[in-house]
C-alpha cells in the first residue's frame, strides 16, 4: 500500500516537473519558429525538434496521468 502512494507521489511531481518543462518549451515557441525558417544550420534545427518531440512525449504522459486521476474520482463518485 505504501509503494502505491509513493508512485502517485512520485508521478504527481513529475507532472509538475512536466509542466514545468513544458512552460518553458512553449515560451520559446516562436522564437524555435523563427529559428527553424532563418537558419541553415542542420545540427540546429534538430535539437529544437528533438526538444519538442520530448514535449510531446512528455504531454503523453502527462494526460494518461491526469486521465487517471479524473477516472479514479468519476469511479469512486460512482460507487457512492
Amino acid at each position: 500500500m505504501f509503494g502505491f502512494r509513493l508512485s502517485v507521489i512520485v508521478q504527481a511531481l513529475l507532472l509538475v516537473g512536466g509542466l514545468i518543462w513544458c512552460k518553458e518549451i512553449f515560451g520559446r515557441l516562436r522564437e524555435d519558429v523563427a529559428e527553424m525558417r532563418d537558419s541553415a544550420d542542420v545540427v540546429h534545427k534538430s535539437v529544437i525538434v528533438l526538444f519538442w518531440a520530448v514535449t510531446a512525449v512528455i504531454i503523453f504522459f502527462m494526460a494518461r496521468f491526469i486521465w487517471w486521476i479524473v477516472s479514479s474520482f468519476v469511479t469512486a463518485a460512482r460507487q457512492l
